[in-house]
């Protein structure tokens, strides 16, 4: 076995930490206006149930288009290196 052998090392594309810590972000985002949501449900008030919902979906959008874009720059990468 030859001992120098180059090992192929991913380099890592500075955008991929950005969609990651998006992700990471929305995902919380999404949590807290889920349970405010949920408050406002229970306690029947529509004009939250409409803001908190919306507010809601607006992250969840974000977090799919973060999603799609970190797996678009994944699979260039692994294009790039084959």
């Amino acid at each position: 076995m030859n001992n120098k052998q180059v090992s192929k090392k991913r380099v890592k594309d500075p955008r991929e930490n950005k969609y990651q810590i998006g992700i990471i972000v929305s995902v919380i985002f999404m949590l807290i206006y889920g349970y405010s949501l949920y408050l406002a449900v229970r306690l029947g008030r529509t004009t939250k149930i409409y803001i908190n919902g919306g507010i809601l979906l607006a992250w969840f959008l974000l977090c799919l288009y973060w999603l799609r874009q970190l797996g678009r720059l994944l699979k260039e990468q692994h294009q790039q290196q084959s």
